[in-house]
């Protein structure tokens, strides 16, 4: 037996040229809080929006961090940013040629919208991690970034996992290595001297067809991992200082392609290969990958939910799913992929042993729809996923329980 969910592709809008709408009656109807870099207009619950105004300013101290040289020429006027419920009140925001987005930001008007209806809390999360870089890149570095390495780093940062009240960069999410592997093996990446040349007109028509969106965003994240975290021999980063000096290079006015050759070399089949090198050893990292099986679980319990069958305990869950032989076919444009065939591998840690009765389990959680999932593994932060109820649909979230 299996169920079917249909994934959203990770494509969030980046520096988009067309304006906001933000028509009046829209705006009236939102409460308006500041936080230390953000002004948020938002009609989010205020537990929801009070977390993700906290999380973006030290999402935004991380991007200060990171960019240590780079700085907005005024430090002391707020970001402006819509948190929206519904994704209609987000449309009339940012205007219907959106439709297809998560969250937008607008270099003119210098503000970033997002909304909550349909793609989840985690996905709302990811977003603003993501939309939240070009706006403080805009501004910090410049709008001349090339827009591969804009995108790139953004969704560097929208890995990023909150842990005890800061973010821990450099995870591989398995669902972004199954994309790179597919795209490799189907010969679907970008020619790397073309890639790098894109401007972001040419990235705006490639975006108009989802499975080549999907291409070029996966792309430019696998490149800028690399160009971050490969190490030499001795374990030290062996291309993120040269990247920095790009960086400076666009800062003082010289043109994407000029900085990466000055910064790295003209030899681009040469940093193909080395790429190629690199994206064939690349795993998953651990707590990432402990986070999807979570969420694998998670769509489970949500599927035979709303089959009528909830669960008393872990064991009379793990049971159900072996003894149904219980499968997930996921689907995101141009990649399907299936849960694993033994459902036991989501009750077990990385090294193939059973979780015990205080690793894994279930804890009832007020009045939410479903008991929260938690598990304590050896080694990684505590991870809680809990379910909620939007618009008459259940969805969860997995966080890093406080320690």
């Amino acid at each position: 037996m299996h169920f079917t969910s249909c994934l959203r592709a990770s494509v969030p809008s980046c520096l988009i040229l067309l304006l906001f709408l933000a028509p009046r009656a829209i705006a009236q109807d939102l409460r308006v809080f500041e936080t230390q870099h953000y002004r948020i207009h938002t009609d989010l619950d205020d537990d929801l929006a009070a977390d993700l105004g906290h999380r973006m300013d030290v999402m935004y101290e991380e991007y200060s961090r990171r960019m240590a040289g780079f700085q907005r020429p005024d430090e002391t006027t707020p970001l402006e940013v819509y948190l929206v419920h519904s994704r209609e009140k987000y449309l009339h925001l940012v205007g219907i040629s959106l439709a297809g987005t998560a969250g937008a930001f607008n270099p003119h008007r210098k503000l970033l919208a997002s909304f909550l209806d349909g793609q989840g809390r985690d996905s709302l999360r990811r977003t603003l991690q993501h939309e939240a870089f070009h706006q403080f890149a805009y501004e910090a570095i410049g709008p001349n970034l090339p827009i591969w390495l804009n995108e790139g780093l953004a969704q560097i940062f929208e890995e990023g996992i909150w842990i005890n009240g800061s973010f821990q960069l450099g995870e591989v999410p398995p669902r972004r290595l199954r994309q790179l592997k597919h795209d490799i093996d189907s010969g679907s990446l970008f020619d790397f001297s073309d890639f790098l040349a894109m401007n972001p007109l040419q990235w705006a028509m490639n975006r108009r067809d989802p499975i080549e969106a999907t291409v070029e965003y996966n792309q430019a994240w696998a490149m800028t991992h690399f160009l971050i975290f490969a190490t030499d021999e001795n374990g030290q980063p062996r291309y993120r200082a040269r990247l920095i000096q790009m960086l400076k290079l666009i800062h003082d006015g010289a043109d994407g392609q000029s900085a990466f050759e000055s910064a790295f070399s003209d030899d681009i089949p040469g940093f193909a290969r080395r790429f190629d090198e690199f994206a064939a050893d690349l795993r998953p990292t651990p707590l990432a990958t402990l986070i999807e099986n979570q969420s694998v679980l998670g769509d489970f319990l949500i599927q035979l939910k709303q089959r009528g069958r909830t669960f008393e305990s872990l064991s009379e869950f793990r049971n159900a799913l072996v003894a149904g032989r219980w499968s997930m076919h996921y689907r995101s444009n141009n990649l399907q992929w299936q849960s694993a065939g033994d459902p036991n591998v989501y009750f077990e840690s990385a090294t193939g042993q059973p979780f015990g009765d205080d690793e894994q389990y279930f804890e009832l959680a007020g009045d939410r729809p479903l008991a929260d999932l938690v598990v304590h593994a050896a080694g990684m932060p505590p991870l809680r996923t809990r379910f909620s109820e939007n618009a008459g649909t259940v969805e969860h979230e997995t966080l890093v329980d406080s320690q």
